[in-house]
């Protein structure tokens, strides 16, 4: 949820809206779709207008342990859906730091609105990353976009780590035996038996 505002001329204007999202991984494949900015409309003086609602859907696949590919569609507003394709090359230079290189090309451009390349440069050492990304704009001049992210508190599961290990009771004779001699068996192999927490 996200609250929009604007002021113009001496008016302002106020909106409630919201984005949501459904992320597929499968092996290593990401699939993802998403919705942004629908809610209520803005009423800025004596003119209303909808939100933008922009539509996206894009896919991800780690060709190998090192190189990522992506491509995605996107509908904003009243423009026409626009794609774009993108790469990523990993180069670890330690155990826990990495230097990146990557590529992008979209679609929907206008004559005056730049070719559509783009480029960047990443650099991750342990829990602290830094992106720069060069996206000309044509007519408008180039934009140089630095990103600082810093991770903190535990490592989240892969979807295979969050799967519950299935235990195979060792004990002989279970099918065999009465319920009692069950439980009695049960227990004694319990000490040999593997114990697992899951939350």
């Amino acid at each position: 949820m996200k609250a929009l505002y604007q002021a113009a001329d001496g008016a302002s204007a106020m909106a409630w809206a919201g984005d949501a999202g459904l992320l597929k991984i499968y092996e290593r494949w990401h699939f993802g779709l998403s919705a942004s900015n629908f809610g209520s409309h803005m009423k800025l003086g004596s003119t209303a207008f909808n939100l933008p609602l922009t539509l996206r859907a894009g896919v991800s696949s780690a060709v190998t342990e090192r190189i990522l590919i992506s491509a995605d569609a996107v509908k904003a507003g009243e423009s026409g859906a626009a794609g774009a394709f993108g790469a990523e090359a990993e180069l670890p230079s330690g155990p826990h730091e990495a230097f990146y290189l990557r590529a992008c090309y979209r679609t929907g451009r206008s004559s005056n609105a730049g070719s559509g390349f783009s480029a960047g440069l990443g650099l991750r050492g342990r829990d602290l990353r830094l992106d720069y990304a060069f996206v000309p704009y044509g007519d408008l001049g180039d934009a140089h976009r630095v990103t600082i992210a810093l991770s903190f508190g535990a490592a989240r599961l892969s979807p295979a780590g969050k799967q519950s290990p299935k235990v195979v009771p060792q004990w002989s004779g279970a099918k065999n035996t009465t319920p009692a001699t069950q439980q009695t068996n049960k227990k004694k192999s319990m000490g040999s038996e593997p114990v697992y927490f899951m939350w």
